[in-house]
């Protein structure tokens, strides 16, 4: 089981990849700094810097409150604080929001685009899986010896090795309905006509290939009994419940919480 768990892609921060991809640097700095919908400090500071009715250059040029947003932003959010403390020295004009996204280290700064790519992966493969199932399809790029390649003729495999592209520059998309999927899901986003390279962000996105299917190596499982107590502490009672131990090692890029809800058919 391949791809991220899902509370790695939530509302603003989603668009907020989406907005670095397609070079929006200051739409991407407003979602990347939009409130959760509560009062913690983090949110309080945002809502601060968007609320007063003149964060953006497009509502009134160079006079963006990043200085008091960034006094009530918690230590604990260096990002935001970065890019805050940019904005307060850049102004929050399109350089500006440049420099905010400049200011971040490089691993942080392609994190939301690379995220936004992964998340297209995760429901492309989603969809091949309802619509084309794990087997090997005509167009379909594969895993070999040597690398990946495309099946060639009109026969289907049982090869489990089907390999879905991450969006990037480097990348080949299969040719089948996969790669039409691919196609309307970018133009969906407004990415048809993109390279995934922002050069003003310093940004160049390759991209990869990943199987459809991982599998879990040196896999170990043990099953317990343990004793859990309940009621009152006058009438307390004791009784055995079985619990299961397992000890796997993933390849990158998977996760252990999206193993488990293969397994146990729930909701991780």
């Amino acid at each position: 089981p391949h791809g991220a768990p899902d509370e790695h892609f939530s509302g603003a921060d989603v668009h907020g990849r989406l907005a670095a991809l397609i070079k929006e640097a200051v739409s991407a700095v407003r979602l990347f700094l939009s409130p959760e919908e509560s009062d913690d400090p983090p949110s309080l500071a945002k809502r601060h810097f968007l609320q007063t009715g003149y964060g953006f250059y497009f509502i009134s040029p160079n006079k963006g409150n990043a200085k008091e947003s960034l006094a009530l932003m918690p230590l604990s959010k260096p990002r935001e604080r970065l890019m805050l403390r940019a904005l307060n020295r850049y102004g929050t004009g399109p350089d500006g929001c440049v420099q905010a996204w400049l200011s971040l280290p490089h691993s942080m700064r392609v994190f939301y685009p690379h995220a936004y790519c992964s998340r297209v992966w995760n429901d492309a493969a989603a969809h091949r899986l309802s619509t084309m199932g794990l087997g090997v399809r005509q167009g379909d790029l594969v895993w070999t010896q040597t690398g990946q390649k495309r099946t060639e003729g009109t026969g289907e495999t049982a090869c489990p090795q089907v390999l879905l592209p991450m969006p990037g520059n480097s990348v080949k998309y299969p040719e089948n309905a996969m790669r039409t999927w691919y196609q309307e899901r970018l133009a969906g986003d407004g990415l048809a006509e993109c390279r995934f390279r922002v050069s003003s962000l310093k940004l160049n996105l390759p991209g990869c290939y990943r199987p459809l299917l991982a599998i879990p190596h040196n896999l170990s499982y043990q099953l317990r009994r343990a004793a859990f107590s309940h009621g009152a502490k006058k009438q307390e009672s004791v009784t055995e419940s079985p619990t299961l131990s397992l000890n796997f090692d993933l390849d990158s890029s998977c996760y252990a919480t999206i193993c488990l809800r293969e397994i146990m058919k729930c909701e991780t």
